[in-house]
């Protein structure tokens, strides 16, 4: 994924890759090599932190169709997201419920992450007139040669039902 995100934020999908030198010899065009450089730690969360803002923001296929008879789909892309939120409100039960739906949504659906070491943690502190329930996120992203850490914030705004990541950090 890497190389396609590189490519669009330069914007040089377009351009044609074909060069040649004097000789006419062919230039291997900078970005058909840059999917071979490996990618730095930033790169590594910066790229994690728009994914889990679509993973987390998408609404999921069983919200809008019973899958019980259907385990694979429910297990698959095509149930990417979370349920709809926007029927949670800030009683006890559905927040914990929303912790259980986010651990098996990054579970499901973001490799990257260690599926053993993922944990989701409700944060108490935030106040609820805020109309705000926050996470504390803490997993493993892969990477070689050794796993990172990663911790993070998931603020999930209750008016708009949309999920806000901040702190992506070690």
């Amino acid at each position: 994924m890497q190389a396609f995100r590189a490519s669009f934020r330069a914007r040089d999908s377009r351009k044609a890759a074909d060069e040649r030198d004097a000789s006419g010899e062919r230039i291997i065009a900078g970005r058909r090599s840059s999917g071979r450089r490996s990618a730095d730690e930033a790169t590594l969360r910066q790229e994690l932190n728009e994914d889990l803002v679509s993973l987390l923001n998408t609404v999921s296929l069983d919200s809008s169709q019973d899958l019980r008879d259907y385990s694979f789909v429910a297990k698959s892309i095509l149930n990417f997201g979370l349920a709809d939120l926007t029927r949670i409100s800030i009683d006890e039960a559905a927040v914990e419920t929303i912790a259980t739906q986010l651990r098996t949504a990054l579970r499901a659906h973001e490799p990257r992450l260690v599926a053993s070491s993922i944990e989701v943690e409700r944060d108490r502190s935030v106040d609820p007139r805020t109309l705000t329930i926050r996470f504390n996120i803490r997993a493993d992203m892969v990477a070689t040669p050794m796993d990172v850490p990663v911790n993070f914030v998931a603020d999930l705004e209750l008016e708009s039902a949309k999920m806000r990541i901040s702190r992506l950090a070690t």
